[in-house]
């Protein structure tokens, strides 16, 4: 909807905008309530095994590789 058309709504809006007291901080609140959110932990937990998967093939893939090398060689 454009904006000409909804005048109340941006009048109300740059009254909101205008005191930064009305608003201050509700980026934190935001924040602060999707945290909690099970959405937000499943989210969580999935960035973990991630990070899991990343570290545990940065560690075993080298040894790994050197293994089926040596194997591949072998026939």
């Amino acid at each position: 909807m454009p904006l000409l058309a909804n005048l109340d709504d941006l009048r109300k809006a740059f009254e909101l905008t205008s005191d930064s007291q009305k608003y201050a901080g509700s980026m934190l609140r935001e924040y602060e309530e999707r945290s909690k959110t099970t959405a937000n932990a499943a989210q969580l937990f999935r960035n973990r095994i991630t990070h899991l998967g990343i570290a545990l093939g940065t560690i075993l893939l080298p040894p790994l590789n050197t293994a089926f090398d040596v194997v591949g060689d072998g026939q």
